[in-house]
């Protein structure tokens, strides 16, 4: 349990939770500035961003629209990147970060996307660099993994149309970095577009599930996982629109905060403007509770105004956040800028809590949020007049002592968030004196791991960033 060293400081409680979101406090719109790290790329297209090499910083890896080259640009924790590329054999349209084998370094598969085969998988080596493994052929939209028999490790699905009809292909994999092939799924529609998605456990059964927008109904496919890697048959739920694009995407979290996984459903094309918002009632049923009534691409749900709620950023044609009320609607844009027409990057690059942009147009671009700029160090505030959080260490095993300054006497909530901004823990509430306070944390329930731990006051916040080691 987690103990405080400070006089005057009141009962608390130690809570796992795993989709809770904490109530609002003051904070302001996600402030951008001009981009901290800009790289030439031809064309970028396709990114994701991950703990690469494991050092607490995170990293990105950059597909070209047309182009064989991965690019690889390894975070220094300060917003900047070094960068290297390594050739694939074929020109690539998807790719998917995942984990395959029993270590603890993120893995890659890529492939050719538009419905045709050619499939690679990519073994991390802790360095930030891949080593070459499985070839697959398989036709394939897109490439779509998460864990559907509970065993750790990234499964593979794939979408992809024959004679008119649909098929979503279900890889096992076998933790070694290798996939064997399990089922194949007829799915209802003549078409289907690249959004399927492993969200998790949407009707409360423990397993992981499917959705997917079809591009021609006008509704979102649920499969629920029987969690044996094998789903049921898809049903419908939820209003949606017809004329999906290639790029639609599926975003997920709890919305409206009632501990059970909401979706985000876009239509990947500029001419829609019902990007809509599904609740689920816990069954792994949706209804439509907002519709942002405007055209965006690849959304993406994370805190970006740290408000406690989840806001929704997306692409195409611009950069655009929308703020979360935590009820399951969003209010109006509160950040809408630069031009692109590919891929949005989200993550923490600079270690200061917020949550970063990479924007993908004619060259590879980071834009750094300065909502909060806190870091790991001493809680020694020379202004005294605002909140500050730090760990004495890092990185840190099963313990740790937190620090925290307050100006003045008042209750305060320190919980922790996964790299995705996902709450996953809650260390201390209740109030806390004056001045410097300590904490005891004991994280032992964490696996190794990036996290954030965010203290929440009535005038303000503070978050840094930790890593845990076995």
């Amino acid at each position: 349990m987690s103990t405080a060293r400070s006089t005057g400081i009141g009962a608390f409680s130690f809570i796992v939770m795993t989709l809770l979101l904490l109530s609002s406090v003051s904070a302001a719109n996600p402030l951008f500035d001009e981009p901290s790290y800009v790289f030439d790329l031809d064309v970028p297209f396709l990114c994701e961003t991950e703990d690469l090499n494991c050092d607490g910083n995170m990293d990105i890896i950059v597909l070209g629209a047309y182009e064989n080259y991965i690019s690889v640009f390894l975070g220094y924790g300060d917003g900047t990147f070094s960068h290297s590329q390594f050739l694939s054999s074929f020109v690539l349209r998807s790719m998917s970060i995942c984990n395959l084998n029993a270590d603890a370094y993120p893995d890659l598969l890529v492939g050719r996307g538009g419905n045709h085969e050619e499939i690679r998988v990519y073994l991390g080596n802790g360095a930030g660099g891949f080593e070459a493994g499985q070839a697959i052929m398989h036709d394939h939209l897109s490439l779509n993994t998460g864990d559907l028999n509970g065993d750790g490790f990234s499964d593979l699905l794939l979408p992809y149309n024959v004679t008119s009809h649909c098929w979503i292909d279900v890889y096992l994999c076998d933790g070694n970095g290798s996939f064997v092939p399990d089922f194949s799924y007829e799915v209802e529609d003549y078409f289907i577009a690249h959004s399927v998605s492993v969200p998790g456990d949407l009707n409360g059964d423990g397993f992981a599930d499917v959705a997917y927008v079809p591009s021609v109904i006008w509704r979102l496919g649920i499969m629920l996982g029987n969690g044996d890697g094998t789903l049921q048959s898809e049903y419908f739920c939820g209003s949606s629109y017809g004329n999906c694009g290639d790029w639609s995407t599926i975003a997920e979290g709890d919305f409206n905060e009632d501990g059970h996984i909401d979706l985000a459903a876009t239509s990947g094309n500029a001419q829609s403007t019902e990007e809509l918002i599904l609740v689920n009632d816990g069954s792994g049923n949706f209804s439509t509770s907002d519709s942002l009534g405007n055209a965006i691409a690849w959304a993406i749900a994370r805190d970006f105004d740290l408000d406690g709620h989840l806001d929704l950023a997306g692409s195409f044609p611009w950069i655009k956040i929308y703020k979360g009320w935590g009820d399951g609607t969003f209010g109006g844009s509160i950040y809408s800028n630069y031009p692109t027409h590919s891929q949005l990057g989200v993550a923490d690059f600079d270690n200061d809590g917020d949550q970063d942009i990479v924007r993908l147009n004619d060259s590879v671009y980071v834009y750094l949020n300065k909502t909060i700029q806190q870091g790991v160090g001493g809680a020694e505030n020379p202004e005294g007049n605002e909140p500050v959080l730090s760990l004495l260490e890092s990185p840190i095993s099963s313990s740790s002592v937190i620090e925290i300054f307050i100006p003045t006497e008042c209750d305060c909530r320190i919980s922790t968030y996964d790299i995705n901004g996902r709450l996953v823990g809650m260390i201390y509430e209740g109030l806390l004196s004056a001045g410097t306070n300590e904490i005891q944390w004991n994280n032992e329930g964490l696996s190794p791991g990036c996290y954030f731990l965010m203290l929440q006051t009535p005038t303000g916040s503070s978050s840094t960033r930790c890593v845990i080691v076995e």
